[in-house]
């Protein structure tokens, strides 16, 4: 059995043995206004404001009072920005798919290039952002000749290469395709935890 020296808890202890941690971010599905005024006049929203008063804080990116909220300071700090003496942020997660740090397991071969979306310097911490990025890849492509000119073989069928065809494009079924690359997703709201 090991031995682990005993740390001072966080200042946020408190709160975090009674419940759930102050800092702790959480899938929501219901519908938020995403603002701080409350109902936005949308039918079926649920005003920023509410959550706030159960505790918890649409990731919308917002700045906010480290006064009013100093056990949520002390756990995120300036990760997302803010001054530090008086505002910080939120994180803002709005069309973000989250990711757990790496943390040396080597499973994120591009963690060098996650910047701090505070400084846009060079992080691999906690609340660090990656862009987008399609994984390098390549499409073989046979060629027959075929009398005067050459056929193209994509996918099994044949095609005269007068024109760059597009790889995954079988005639008679349903491509997908998008300006983006993604996994099949459903929109939540993330909420975090701010007493």
């Amino acid at each position: 059995m090991i031995d682990y020296p005993m740390v001072p808890p966080p200042p946020f202890a408190p709160e975090w043995l009674s419940g759930v941690p102050v800092g702790i971010v959480c899938p929501y599905a219901g519908r938020v206004a995403d603002s701080s005024e409350g109902d936005s006049g949308a039918t079926g929203l649920q005003p920023v404001m509410w959550l706030e008063r159960w505790g918890w804080m649409f990731c919308n990116g917002r700045e906010v009072s480290i006064a009013a909220f100093p056990m949520l300071f002390a756990a995120i700090g300036t990760l997302y920005g803010g001054d530090g003496e008086t505002v910080f942020q939120l994180p803002d997660y709005r069309g973000l798919f989250l990711r757990c740090t790496d943390s040396g397991a080597g499973v994120d071969p591009d963690a060098g290039q996650r910047k701090s979306p505070a400084t846009g310097e060079t992080d691999v911490g906690v609340g660090s952002l990656q862009g987008d990025a399609l994984q390098n890849h390549q499409h073989s492509y046979q060629f027959a000749t075929a009398g005067s000119g050459s056929l193209q073989f994509q996918g099994g069928k044949a095609k005269l290469p007068g024109k760059p065809t597009a790889s995954g494009d079988p005639e008679g079924e349903t491509v997908c395709t998008s300006s983006e690359t993604r996994p099949r997703n459903i929109y939540v709201n993330y909420i975090i935890k701010c007493r």
